[in-house]
């Protein structure tokens, strides 16, 4: 299946795509690529939360190319897949500040 073949690149991908810029672009490649095929238009959000829990992407790349990076190409539909992706990212980033302050 696509995301078992996938998953066979993780690492190749991670030593390409080392910096925040690059991450960016390799999200913006994956969902040009998404939008000109058809039958990967619904699979964004699980190749970009596959691509994060295997540490090659990084949240604040995520959270930059929904704000403010992200292609035009299929933005609509992308954005709406990535909401409550991002949401909990932030969540998630604000809860890890809170247990630094208390520490």
């Amino acid at each position: 299946d696509f995301y078992k073949e996938l998953k066979q690149y993780f690492t190749l991908f991670k030593g390409i795509v080392k910096t925040h810029k690059l991450q960016i672009e390799f999200m913006n490649k994956i969902q040009e690529f998404c939008y000109d095929n058809i039958n990967f238009l619904k699979t964004f959000q699980k190749v970009i939360f596959m691509l994060y829990h295997a540490n090659v992407l990084e949240e604040d790349a995520i959270v930059e190319w929904y704000k403010s990076a992200h292609s035009n190409r299929g933005q609509t539909e992308f954005l709406s897949q990535m909401e409550k992706m991002v949401d909990w990212l932030e969540n998630a980033e604000e809860e890890d500040d809170s247990d630094e302050d208390e520490e």
